[in-house]
């Protein structure tokens, strides 16, 4: 089993409190966890203390000393709030950070969860999609170790029998064969809640795929897909 959370979002430590704004208040802005512009849209943040902080808080919560793979949340909600440098500068601020996480093995590797960053059609502009992402994070293990971020091994995509992207391409190697173009340790992820996707899925699917039931089936095609290496359920 391996144990994956995210943090970026302003979120509650349990249930919504009655006070949201007072909560917020007393948790970070007063001490000093959150500093004036370092929140984004009003409710997402990159800032190195906000990342410490929730990392901490999913060690305690849920029982471990080193989360396997800890997962910077959407940081594509910064995009258009803030210049695109400035959201380039924060993310590579966020993965350095997330290194000195690993060296202090609070967690073993990081990466990026996101719902359509790297879809191949819809967001083929933003970030992610550009030089800059690949220069950031390495296209290989030797550029992720020359440029420091030599733990960031994992994107988290939304997929599944309702959301078919990201799929991973097949481009051509230099000796003629076909490779899949997906990041390291790439994982699929889908939420499986009956409310949420079992009902949703279309009856070629199920007629295609067999077995038990609906759940099953969403798994299923999660796992089939390649270049896909782990489905995770939340």
């Amino acid at each position: 089993m391996v144990i994956c959370t995210k943090g970026g979002f302003l979120t509650p430590d349990g249930d919504m409190p009655s006070d949201a704004s007072e909560y917020f208040n007393h948790e970070y802005v007063a001490t000093q966890i959150l500093r004036e512009g370092d929140v984004a849209a009003g409710c997402h943040s990159m800032a190195p203390r906000f990342i410490a902080d929730q990392i901490d808080r999913s060690r305690r919560n849920l029982g471990v000393e080193t989360i396997d793979v800890y997962y910077l949340h959407n940081p594509e909600t910064q995009l258009g709030e803030v210049p695109r440098e400035m959201f380039n500068s924060r993310v590579r601020e966020a993965f350095e950070f997330l290194e000195s996480a690993v060296a202090a093995a609070k967690i073993h590797f990081y990466g990026m969860a996101t719902w359509n960053a790297f879809a191949r059609a819809r967001m083929n502009r933003i970030f992610f999609r550009s030089p800059r992402w690949s220069r950031l994070r390495g296209t290989s293990r030797e550029d992720r170790t020359t440029s420091g971020l030599c733990n960031c091994r994992a994107t988290w995509h939304d997929r599944g029998a309702d959301a078919a992207e990201p799929i991973p391409r097949r481009k051509p190697r230099a000796d003629g064969r076909s490779r899949e173009q997906t990041r390291h340790h790439a994982g699929g992820k889908r939420r499986d809640a009956a409310r949420q996707i079992v009902p949703r899925l279309a009856p070629f699917v199920a007629t295609a795929l067999g077995l038990q039931n609906d759940a099953e089936r969403a798994l299923q095609f999660v796992r089939s897909t390649p270049g896909i290496t782990t489905a995770l359920v939340g």
